[in-house]
C-alpha cells in the first residue's frame, strides 16, 4: 500500500537562492563580509557583517572601482594582479591586503573567492568573502619582534649559547656566536647535525662534559673544554 504525491519542480534559481541564504548565514556567523561581483558590469552586491567589520552600509561599499580604491595603495597591485590571474585560470582567489574602513583606519583582510562561468565557460561572476585578520597579523608581528629581540640579546652575549634536549640527546639550538668563535660558516655548522658541540670538542675533553639526568630546574653545571676551529686549531 502506498501513496503518490506530486512534488513541485525545483527551479535552478530557487536552488541558488537557498544556497546563497545558507552561505550568507554562515558567513555572518563567522563575522565575514560577503560579495557577489558581476564581472561584466562591475557591480558588486554586498552582504554579511559589513558594518561590524568595515563600518560601511551596503550602499556605501559601491562597485568594483570603489573596492579597488579602498585597498591600500601598497597592496593594490598585488590584489588586482592576483584577481586577474585567478580569473583567467578560473582558480580560487586567495589574497591578503589592507582595506580602508569608514573610520579611515586600514585593517588586514583575507579575501577568498571563486568564479562562476557562463555558457561559454568564461568567468562572469565572482562569489567570495573578506575576513578581518588584523588580530592575527598583530600577533604574528609581535611574535616576530619578540623572537628578533631574543635572538639579538642571545647573539650579543660574549660566549656561545646552546640548548640541549635531554630526551633526544641532541642540540636543538646554537646561537650565531659559534661562527665567530670557531670560524665555521652557518651552513657548515648545520651539516654537523644535531650534536654539533661533540663534533667540535677535543676528544680528551668529552668525558668532562656535564651529564644531565633528573636534576631540578635552575641547576647549573660548569665545565671547560677545547673546541676545534675551522683551521684545525684548538681553543
Amino acid at each position: 500500500i502506498g501513496t503518490l504525491r506530486e512534488i513541485p519542480a525545483i527551479k535552478p534559481g530557487d536552488v541558488e537562492k537557498d544556497w546563497q541564504s545558507r552561505y550568507k548565514l554562515l558567513a555572518s556567523t563567522l563575522n565575514q563580509v560577503i560579495y557577489d561581483y558581476d564581472l561584466k558590469t562591475g557591480d558588486i552586491q554586498w552582504s554579511g557583517t559589513i558594518r561590524e567589520v568595515l563600518g560601511y552600509d551596503e550602499s556605501e561599499m559601491g562597485n568594483f572601482s570603489r573596492w579597488e580604491k579602498l585597498i591600500h595603495k601598497d597592496d593594490r597591485k598585488n590584489a588586482l594582479t592576483g584577481l586577474e590571474i585567478s580569473r583567467q585560470g578560473l582558480k580560487k582567489y586567495d589574497v591578503k591586503y589592507r582595506f580602508k574602513t569608514k573610520s579611515n583606519v586600514y585593517i588586514h583582510v583575507h579575501d577568498r573567492g571563486i568564479f562562476v562561468t557562463d555558457d561559454h565557460g568564461e568567468a562572469c561572476r565572482m562569489l567570495g568573502t573578506m575576513q578581518d585578520i588584523s588580530d592575527i597579523i598583530r600577533i604574528q608581528s609581535d611574535l616576530y619582534e619578540s623572537n628578533r629581540l631574543k635572538e639579538s640579546m642571545e647573539n650579543a652575549m660574549p660566549g656561545m649559547l646552546y640548548v640541549y634536549d635531554l630526551n633526544k640527546k641532541c642540540d636543538v639550538y646554537v646561537n650565531h656566536n659559534i661562527i665567530r668563535s670557531v670560524g665555521y660558516t652557518w651552513e657548515e655548522i648545520e651539516e654537523m647535525g644535531s650534536d654539533v658541540l661533540r663534533h667540535l670538542v677535543h676528544p680528551d675533553d668529552i668525558a668532562g662534559l656535564p651529564l644531565w639526568t633528573n636534576e631540578p630546574s635552575r641547576t647549573v653545571k660548569e665545565s671547560e673544554y677545547r673546541l676545534r676551529t675551522r683551521h684545525g686549531e684548538w681553543k
